[in-house]
């Protein structure tokens, strides 16, 4: 979910990460990628680039929550949404005029 959160979804960006992480980890000549190195390698790699504000490796899981069910709410908020609805609306009073 972080890897998720701090690449925004996007696989580019995702595999920055993942390879500034092993990078470093074999730099360190560390057996695994731990939170440190993700830390590191976020900030190296993505920082504060538009896709969180923070550093989704460094907080707690319910900030990462938040952010994520926050997402998908303000996506739902477009105009194209509101032409659907008010389209269905228009569809039924066409169906109601025509009975």
């Amino acid at each position: 979910m972080r890897l998720y959160v701090a690449s925004g979804g996007y696989l580019r960006y995702t595999m920055r990460v993942i390879k500034s992480a092993a990078r470093k980890a074999m730099k360190l000549k560390l057996n695994e990628i731990d939170d440190a190195v993700l830390v590191a390698a976020f900030d190296a790699e993505i920082g504060a680039s538009g896709f969180v504000k923070f550093n989704p490796f460094t907080v707690n899981i319910t900030a990462i929550e938040n952010e994520i069910i926050g997402g998908k709410k303000n996506r739902h908020k477009g105009a194209s949404s509101n032409r659907i609805k008010s389209k269905k609306k228009d569809e039924a009073g066409a169906v109601a005029e025509l009975s």
